[in-house]
């Protein structure tokens, strides 16, 4: 009588994740600014953001004259589909982390609806052209 071999199946995930583990929402926030086109004089730098659950985006805008750099930070919220955006000061030599966001740092947090990208995108427009014009 032959053998018999069972096999399991396991399942599989990408060895690769493109999102880098960031919502959908960030990402359409991140694009609708970049379609924006928005320009400034100063060192401007986007990288990932990560804060346990809470994973986006932060743009910081440094103003080499002033020694000051804005800091705003954006994706979806951990315990909820809702989008928030923190924004602070603070210098960093490389791309601000969690270590670099103190709690009084969220003192500026707003949140926003699920999907209202429109809104957050004038937000922090608002913010980066308070600052870049200051």
């Amino acid at each position: 009588m032959a053998e018999q071999t069972k096999t399991v199946e396991l399942i599989s995930y990408p060895l690769i994740d493109m999102s880098l583990g960031i919502s959908d929402q960030a990402y359409m926030v991140l694009h609708a600014l970049n379609y924006r086109g928005l320009q400034t004089k100063d060192f401007a730098h986007t990288s990932a953001w990560y804060n346990g659950r809470e994973r986006g985006f932060v743009i910081s805008v440094q103003r080499i004259s002033a020694n000051k750099q804005l800091n705003i930070t954006f994706g979806e919220c951990r315990n909820s589909d809702e989008i928030f955006v923190d924004h602070w000061y603070r210098n960093t030599f490389n791309p601000p982390t969690v270590m670099d966001f103190v709690d009084e740092d969220y003192q500026s947090r707003k949140y926003f609806k699920c999907m209202d990208v429109k809104s957050v995108v004038e937000y922090i427009q608002e913010l980066l052209v308070g600052y870049v014009v200051e």
